[in-house]
């Protein structure tokens, strides 16, 4: 599965080491894997090394900001669009307020645009854990699930 992970700065904190660490994990079990960040700015210190040499690509929108600011907002709102539109993902994980909230409307507005109901768009890790759970048991089980076209 194409998966991208959007969220605002990669910035030390728990969300972010969070979003690494599922990173590195859905790239171990096989999907390809990209992150859509901002600029690691402020005085949180950043996590950009622990990207490195990693199996999943990096993007970084130099106008994602955590502060507001409409034009940058519009800015990157169109730059995610353009990257989710070349990526074609399966899914989008979105984390963090402004990237929560730019991810999911680029996402949604390309819905349906390279395959039926994709990408799916979602902000809760447990929602991304549950749909890459049941993509194993689809790859696993293949012909066995029944699809809605078999009903």
């Amino acid at each position: 599965m194409k998966i991208v992970h959007i969220i605002t700065r990669l910035i030390l904190g728990g969300a972010q080491e969070n979003t690494l660490i599922t990173c590195k994990l859905l790239t171990q079990r096989g999907h390809d894997v990209t992150l859509i960040t901002g600029p690691a700015i402020g005085p949180e210190g950043e996590l950009f090394e622990q990207t490195k040499n990693q199996k999943y690509d990096v993007i970084v929108i130099p106008k994602m900001i955590r502060a507001i600011c409409p034009l940058y907002d519009t800015i990157t709102y169109y730059q995610i669009k353009k990257h989710l539109k070349h990526l074609q993902p399966d899914i989008i994980h979105t984390h963090s307020a402004k990237a929560g909230v730019l991810g999911r409307y680029a996402g949604n507005a390309l819905k349906g645009k390279w395959a039926e109901n994709l990408p799916l768009v979602l902000h809760r890790r447990r929602k991304i854990l549950l749909v890459c759970r049941i993509a194993s048991l689809a790859a696993a089980f293949g012909p066995a699930l029944p699809s809605a076209s078999s009903g």
